[in-house]
């Protein structure tokens, strides 16, 4: 009996903790929540800035710059959107849209959504999603040669 439980209690934890990304599972409207660059993660719901763990020997003063300085130049992004209907998206931040149509990929453990932009180039974009306890976790590569990731809110 205790190994069923146990069993059961993993299955459940399991189910709750992610969410098959699929078409259905995609649509409506998502609002950016939170943003995390490099391992500096700020969540706009708390207004809390987290940062790296390299970071903690900075005076507590340099640490207040830096994130003020994290807040003001990534202040744009707090009014994101990702808004999906069918297989078409738009994403609106920092006052920039985009649009375009999208598939979604399967590779090896990892969900992707492969975007191709409605942009005169048609270029490719493909983001790791990810649904995890009601919210939408996009990661993709910067120009840092690190990853960046938004995760939105219903």
């Amino acid at each position: 009996m205790k190994i069923f439980l146990l069993l059961l209690t993993l299955i459940v934890s399991a189910a709750l903790s992610a969410q098959e990304v699929t078409h259905q599972s995609l649509q409506g409207i998502w609002n950016i929540c939170a943003f995390d660059v490099n391992g500096i993660h700020w969540d706009f719901k708390t207004d809390v800035v987290k940062l790296p763990p390299e970071y903690e020997n900075l005076g507590q003063s340099q640490k207040d710059a830096m994130i003020a300085d994290i807040k003001h130049g990534l202040a744009d992004y707090k009014d994101g959107k990702f808004m999906i209907k069918g297989n078409y998206m738009e994403q609106t931040m920092g006052g920039q849209t985009g649009s375009g149509t999208f598939t979604i990929e399967k590779q090896k453990d990892n969900t992707f959504l492969r975007i191709v932009n409605d942009n005169a180039e048609k270029s490719v974009d493909l983001m790791k999603a990810v649904l995890k306890e009601g919210k939408m976790y996009l990661t993709v590569p910067d120009e840092m040669g690190g990853t960046s990731t938004l995760v939105y809110c219903r």
